[in-house]
């Protein structure tokens, strides 16, 4: 199988696995497990190259990649869930990129470690405001 294959097939698996991951760390709108969520973005941004998310409605976010649409995931507190993941980046890049904290947007590059052994620099893009909310994580080894 050559390298284009593999791309198309974790591109056509990523709509149940984001669904999952969404049902998995956002079924409980009392204990959002936003941490586990933007670090499986993260691994998920690995395999495809990027990923975005996004409002489609006030119930619904809107995830792509590579600016196609993968899928779109009902959730009654979606705007909460893509708020609490934009404010967790802005904690990532703080912490592992060295930049001020900045809760409202931002766009910096940052090395880390997903697994032991797996170094990889994401370059992360949010907006967090009250009129716009939004990420993206572009993913590449290190």
């Amino acid at each position: 199988m050559n390298m284009t294959d593999q791309i198309q097939q974790r591109v056509a698996a990523a709509p149940s696995r984001i669904r999952a991951l969404v049902a998995r760390d956002f079924s409980d709108h009392q204990d959002l497990k936003v941490v586990d969520f933007v670090d499986a973005m993260a691994g998920l941004a690995v395999e495809l190259g990027s990923i975005n998310c996004s409002l489609a409605d006030q119930r619904t976010l809107s995830f792509r990649s590579n600016g196609e649409l993968l899928c779109e995931v009902q959730l009654p507190f979606a705007l909460t869930a893509l708020r609490m993941s934009c404010a967790r980046l802005a904690k990532i890049i703080q912490e592992r990129g060295g930049q001020e904290f900045k809760p409202y947007g931002n766009n910096a590059e940052v090395d880390t470690e997903l697994r032991p052994g797996q170094r990889v620099r994401l370059r992360i893009a949010f907006t967090n405001t009250t009129a716009h909310q939004e990420f993206t994580i572009e993913a590449r080894p290190v």
